[in-house]
């Protein structure tokens, strides 16, 4: 199972493992970031990637291939955006 979505907070937790929202300022302001995170079927984490910098980056949706190789759907700005990757592939923009 698959989730996908956005996140304002510094960071966003899974468990015990955090991603860290990349368009945090020193003022403690955050952009939005993506993530997308993989779950087994009864709910235990699996992993988790997000994408972001100093604009609003969005995930819409996720779809997999016959591989089993998830494709994110949404908005990532070209500028300032980096990407952050758990136990999981690199999100990359296409």
């Amino acid at each position: 199972m698959y989730v996908a979505g956005q996140f304002t907070s510094a960071a966003c937790t899974f468990g015990a493992f955090a991603l860290t929202n990349r368009g945090t300022k020193a003022d403690g302001v955050s952009s939005r970031d993506a993530f997308v995170v993989k779950l087994r079927t009864d709910g235990v984490f699996l992993w988790a990637a997000s994408a972001g910098g100093a604009a609003a980056d969005y995930a819409a949706a996720v779809a997999l291939d016959s591989a089993g190789n998830a494709f994110v759907a949404g908005s990532n700005p070209p500028r300032h955006t980096t990407h952050t990757r758990g136990p999981a592939p690199v999100l990359r923009r296409v």
